[in-house]
């Protein structure tokens, strides 16, 4: 999707745009006129995120604060690894942690008293040498990890199972995960924590393709 971002954005003036995409993309022509106006919007406006360019945008909201847009092609996971480890980026270098959501399409923040560019600062500042540490100490905390390690409880019989006529409330659930979850993390090396994180780091969070991006973004490529 970043590569075709990047093809058609250097297109924009090429009559035979939208006849390419109608043959490579096997789109119809609306959709691909369509296409081509996103993007010329988008570069009137800002920039195109594309697979070699990520967009970071601030703009003031309702209420006075900073929101900041992330904005690339790389997908919700990708984006949930980078906003776990910016999370911790942000609570070392600015000492707070801003309201935050990711999409597919990329990480929104707010802040209240940064500036801009200190926020771009603390962006930059995360480099892949430390991106595994910065992650663990956000993950531990997080609701993804929450769900997970209910999930590997519930198919290991930790968690107590209900009768087939009555379902568990889901609010009932969470409570017993959260006790389970106290009495595991104080022993050290608990094998449903264990497996948990190896889900999460090896299974379901791109780490790996995080910290090329980062390593890529650091040398400007």
């Amino acid at each position: 999707m970043g590569a075709l971002a990047r093809e058609i954005e250097g297109r924009l003036s090429d009559p035979e745009l939208v006849p390419w995409l109608m043959e490579t993309c096997c789109l119809e022509r609306a959709a691909a006129e369509n296409l081509v106006r996103y993007i010329a919007r988008q570069r009137e406006r800002s920039a195109v995120p594309t697979d070699r360019r990520v967009v970071v945008e601030g703009f003031p909201d309702e209420a006075g604060g900073l929101r900041v847009a992330i904005l690339t092609p790389f997908g919700g996971r990708f984006h949930l690894a980078w906003l776990l480890a910016l999370q911790a980026t942000f609570r070392e270098d600015l000492h707070l942690v801003p309201d935050s959501l990711h999409s597919e399409g990329g990480i929104l923040l707010r802040f209240t008293g940064v500036p801009f560019g200190r926020v771009l600062e603390a962006i930059r500042s995360l480099t892949p040498e430390g991106l595994e540490e910065h992650l663990l100490s956000e993950v531990l905390s997080s609701p993804l990890f929450g769900l997970r390690f209910r999930q590997n409880a519930a198919r290991a019989l930790l968690l107590p199972r209900g009768r087939p006529v009555r379902r568990t409330p889901l609010w009932l659930q969470r409570l017993r995960a959260r006790d389970l979850l106290a009495a595991a993390m104080s022993q050290e090396g608990f094998p449903i924590v264990t497996e948990t994180l190896r889900e999460i780091f090896s299974d379901f969070l791109p780490v790996e393709e995080l910290k090329d991006f980062l390593g890529r973004l650091k040398a400007g490529t």
